[in-house]
């Protein structure tokens, strides 16, 4: 059985945001007893917003992300 790679993200304020298994594309993000649960296709994205910092997953190919994370203006 293969190992499954999994990728921590961070926003902004190094928080842990959520995790992605990279090959599948299952983002899980679990916050304040809360679970959610999304598969990413290639190309799409998700918009992750915690703490006063917005976080943009976006899937590019089967294994690699581009997560971009800034803080929100006042």
């Amino acid at each position: 059985m293969p190992i499954k790679e999994i990728q921590e993200v961070k926003d902004a304020n190094n928080k842990l945001i959520c995790k992605i298994e990279s090959e599948t594309g299952i983002l899980q993000n679990i916050y304040k007893k809360q679970e959610i649960k999304v598969r990413l296709e290639v190309g799409q994205s998700i918009q992750l917003a915690r703490g006063g910092c917005i976080t943009l997953v976006k899937r590019i190919d089967k294994t690699e992300y581009d997560i971009k994370s800034y803080k929100k203006s006042a």
